[in-house]
C-alpha cells in the first residue's frame, strides 16, 4: 500500500475530483443507511430480547453480516463496529451512531483527498 494512496479500486486519484464528489455523498449515503437499518430498526428489538447487551450482539451481527467479507481488515474494524451501536444504544440515538461511524470512516476520505492532491511518484522500473 502506498501512502497517499494513487488509486482507489482500480481507479485513478490524482486529479480526480469528480471521483472524490461522488464517493463522499454516496458513502454518507451508505453510512446513513446502515444505521438506520443496524441501529434505527434491529437494535431497538434486540434491547427487548438481550437487554444491555444488545450493543454486543448488534455489533457483532453487523460485523459478521455487512463486513465478514473485508478480511484484510475486519480485526481492526472490530472495535469502531461495537462502539457504534453502544453509543446508539446508550444514547438512544442513532443520529449519535451515525456521526461516529462518519468520523471514523473520515479518515478514508482524506486519504483520497491526499491522492487526488497529489502526484504519485513514478515507480522504478528495473530493466535486467
Amino acid at each position: 500500500m502506498e501512502l497517499p494512496p494513487s488509486e482507489f479500486f482500480g481507479v485513478t486519484l490524482y486529479g480526480n475530483w469528480k471521483m472524490l464528489t461522488i464517493f463522499i455523498p454516496l458513502h454518507l449515503f451508505a453510512m446513513l443507511s446502515e444505521e438506520i437499518m443496524w441501529r434505527g430498526f434491529f437494535l431497538p428489538i434486540q434491547q427487548e430480547i438481550f437487554g444491555n447487551w444488545a450493543w454486543v450482539v448488534n455489533g457483532l451481527l453487523w460485523a459478521w453480516v455487512i463486513h465478514a467479507c473485508l478480511k484484510w481488515h475486519f480485526i481492526n474494524m472490530l472495535p469502531s463496529m461495537l462502539i457504534a451501536p453502544w453509543i446508539a444504544q446508550f444514547t438512544n440515538s442513532t443520529w449519535a451512531s451515525f456521526a461516529t461511524h462518519a468520523i471514523g470512516n473520515s479518515l478514508l476520505w482524506i486519504l483520497l483527498l491526499a491522492g487526488v492532491i497529489k502526484k504519485a511518484k513514478p515507480k522504478n522500473i528495473n530493466i535486467i
